[in-house]
């Protein structure tokens, strides 16, 4: 199997398509009305610190769009290798991404870094949703 000529041939719009559903998913899993507040307090950040901080936190959505861009054309890459098709396979298949490694892989970096199980449960849900919904998206549009 050739990746790169399997790279060549995924249909970037759709994987532009998650990393836009990801940040919509991002900002209803961290307002305040859901997991904000406590994420907030979770990570020792005050709601001013965030708003007076708009160049740190544009630096940090560059990264996550780079990072999610990356994962979602990884994603497309192995849902075109194994011929995952369709709204509900795609989700299936994010849901396997988002807990086999996204949130494996934040566990045991979370307690080694002495960080709170609530947190890694609030991001690492957020992350399955992510996936579940990137992979949705693929399928169903088409890698």
């Amino acid at each position: 199997m050739d990746w790169l000529e399997i790279l060549g041939e995924i249909n970037y719009l759709a994987v532009i398509a998650g990393v836009v559903s990801s940040f919509v998913v991002g900002m209803i899993w961290y307002s305040e009305s859901m997991f904000g507040k406590t994420w907030m307090k979770e990570v020792g950040l005050k709601k001013k610190e965030i708003e007076k901080d708009k160049k740190g936190m544009q630096t940090a959505m560059f990264h996550s769009a780079v990072a999610t861009f990356m994962s979602g054309s990884v994603m497309a890459a192995l849902m075109y290798a194994t011929d995952t098709v369709g709204v509900a396979d795609g989700a299936i298949f994010g849901l396997v991404i988002g807990l086999g490694i996204a949130m494996a892989s934040m566990v045991p970096i979370d307690g080694f870094a002495k960080r709170s199980m609530l947190l890694t449960r609030i991001n690492g849900s957020q992350d399955v949703v992510k996936y579940v919904v990137i992979g949705a998206i693929i399928g169903g549009i088409g890698f």
